[in-house]
């Protein structure tokens, strides 16, 4: 048996995983579906990595699963316990010295669109405000109830994971990269050029809740 640890990417929670546990389950693994304090603005990485940790407690048989901006996460994740697999979905991949912003600003071609259906908020977190394009961008084939459901629940994202700059190197551990490749928000070019191994899923960006069975399956080889 093997612990995942599910960490979920900008505006979600560990609800966006709810279709995912049950098929991992099945299959004799136990999922922990991470919270993390996504719309508070004080919260880092750091604090995201320190969640993270806790809520896997004493587990030593760790794989985790990191979807979108959660890929940001994963280094810092790697300090503080052992890990025996990562695995990558659409994820979001930290550089060593850079921020997020700081990659964005170099490279245009790593998201897809400019904040369409979005604001930043009095605090300066980053919320979707339209149902209609957050539905298109990110739950591009999920069905539509699934996916109105899923609307309902974003929280605003906080900005302060997008411009920390990455301190640790990416660890030395079997790494797996699962391209979406008819995502809407991540580019499926720049998910090609991870240095991992790679399969391609036929979804968009959220495989967790438009084929969970699918990507059960590819978790659990």
């Amino acid at each position: 048996m093997s612990v995942f640890g599910l960490i979920h990417g900008a505006w979600h929670g560990a609800w966006s995983w709810e279709q995912l546990v049950p098929a991992l389950e099945v299959r004799g693994h136990h999922p922990v579906a991470v919270e993390l304090p996504c719309d508070d603005e004080d919260a880092g990485l750091d604090e995201y990595a320190r969640i993270v940790d806790e809520a896997l407690g004493d587990a030593d048989d760790v794989v985790l699963v990191a979807h979108s901006l959660g890929g940001l996460t994963v280094p810092l994740i790697a300090e503080r316990r052992p890990i025996a697999r990562i695995v990558l979905i659409a994820a979001l991949l930290p550089k060593q010295g850079l921020s997020l912003v700081d990659q964005l600003r170099a490279d245009r071609d790593i998201l897809i669109g400019r904040n369409e259906g979005r604001r930043i908020d009095e605090n300066k977190r980053l919320e979707w405000t339209d149902a209609s394009a957050a539905i298109d961008t990110l739950y591009t084939d999920v069905e539509p109830q699934v996916a109105a459901a899923a609307f309902v629940r974003l929280r605003p994202q906080a900005n302060k994971p997008h411009v920390e700059k990455a301190r640790a190197p990416w660890p030395d551990l079997p790494t797996e990269y699962l391209v979406c490749a008819q995502d809407r928000m991540v580019s499926p070019g720049y998910q090609q050029r991870a240095p991992f191994t790679r399969q391609v899923l036929a979804s968009a960006h959220s495989p967790m809740l438009s084929q969970p069975s699918e990507l059960a399956r590819r978790l659990c080889p």
